[in-house]
């Protein structure tokens, strides 16, 4: 290969050992140009050399006035090459500041020098690709009244549907509960990104971007985006910019779904079913639950009479009346009725201790009804995997390995006591 046909690659760093051991790591594939990170020079070397990716090293400058995010402002307007960051100090707020600013990637100088070839390598297959390559299921869920378990059945039905991908697809939370928001309690998962800061990002998401922004569950590929940190930021927000932003995210995400929130914005909740592949309406066995759930649906079908909905009966029990016959005769409009049971113990036990919702061998009432909805809704999702750790199998060998210790142990009253 011809250096003129390699890709070139402009290292900005005054940090020589990174610069030493990047340089060799790239150089059989690509060209490699350094230069320090001072305007003047990073301007000559992006002129003269057109670098098809750009590393900038902001160790020992991010400490000068936030230099360092100028600079990847800076290099974001000199070319639209895509910009990765390296630090040894990886944290969250730098990493969110500097995508904001304009980077693509992050890359830990302390991981494998291996690690950065691939990531130049991702961000060069991805760059001619466009914003993403899906079109997310989009699944809205609008409670009839605030306190009928809308969020925690709307959180528990995205991860199970995170689960059943299991990496072959990402999951979107995106909860419109105003400051505490629900789900960053009930996950235990600080968020770092919100919708508020997407909305300002719009023009430069990308699946990079999703991928290290987004709070994200551990060890499932379901995703978080509470909606602000606070009130005063949701104040100047407009209905366009939402819509706007919800049509970019849906090319990243396999499956979006939306705790609506119809009390801090009624017309914004009734888009949102409205536009939805399956729209929920969520309604506990209570007359005013389900006169408000009425309401709620004639207003939809004011604005759309071809509006079919599921019904979700929240907390369901038998011994309580209404049952699930007579709640569906009193919703106008076409449905389908689908239970949610009643498992206080369990649900409020998980939400205290942010522990999860569906567990991966969970046999308790609220798990199986999500389970069965998440089938009822989307019967084209893969399988749960089962993990090792709790097969039969496994289960057989640990007592195996534990009956000899038993055997063993001496037949006395002491012992037995």
């Amino acid at each position: 290969m011809s250096e003129r046909s390699q890709a070139c690659t402009l290292l900005i760093s005054i940090d020589e050992s990174f610069v030493n051991a990047v340089t060799p790591a790239l150089h059989p594939r690509y060209r490699v140009i350094h230069c320090r990170p001072q305007h003047g020079d990073v301007d000559r070397a992006i002129k003269s050399f057109q670098p098809d990716v750009c590393i900038i090293d902001v160790d020992d400058l991010k400490w000068d006035d936030n230099f360092h995010l100028e600079l990847i402002e800076e290099v974001n307007l000199l070319t639209s090459a895509p910009i990765i960051v390296a630090t040894y100090d990886l944290m969250a707020s730098l990493v969110v500041d500097a995508l904001r600013a304009g980077a693509r990637d992050v890359c830990d100088k302390t991981g494998r020098t291996g690690d950065i070839q691939d990531v130049v390598e991702n961000l060069l297959k991805r760059r001619h690709k466009g914003p993403g390559s899906q079109t997310a299921r989009l699944i809205t869920l609008a409670g009839a009244r605030p306190g009928v378990g809308t969020t925690t059945t709307a959180l528990a039905l995205a991860e199970a549907i995170a689960r059943r991908l299991d990496g072959a697809g990402r999951v979107l939370f995106m909860d419109f509960s105003l400051p505490p928001a629900e789900a960053p309690d009930l996950l235990a998962l600080p968020p770092k990104y919100y919708l508020t800061d997407a909305i300002e990002d719009v023009g430069r998401l990308d699946e990079t971007f999703v991928e290290n922004a987004l709070a994200r569950l551990n060890r499932c590929p379901l995703h978080l985006m509470p909606l602000c940190r606070s009130r005063e930021e949701v104040e100047a927000l407009e209905t366009s910019d939402i819509a706007i932003l919800l049509s970019v995210l849906k090319s990243f995400f396999h499956t979006i779904v939306i705790d609506a929130n119809p009390a801090w914005r009624p017309e914004l909740a009734r888009r949102f079913l409205n536009e939805a592949d399956i729209p929920l309406i969520c309604c506990s066995q209570s007359v005013s639950a389900i006169h408000a759930g009425v309401d709620m649906v004639r207003h939809v079908l004011s604005e759309s009479d071809a509006f079919a909905f599921h019904l979700l009966v929240t907390r369901h029990c038998e011994r309580i009346s209404p049952r699930r016959e007579d709640m569906a005769a009193a919703f106008p409009g076409r449905s389908t009725c689908h239970l949610i049971e009643e498992d206080r113990l369990f649900v409020e036990m998980a939400r205290n201790l942010g522990e999860t919702l569906i567990r991966p061998h969970g046999h308790g009432r609220f798990e199986k009804s999500v389970l069965r909805l998440a089938d009822a809704l989307m019967p084209d999702l893969p399988a749960m995997r089962r993990h090792p750790l709790f097969s039969r199998r496994s289960l057989t060998s640990w007592w195996k390995e534990l009956r000899p210790v038993a055997a063993d142990a001496p037949d006395t009253e002491a012992s037995r006591g």
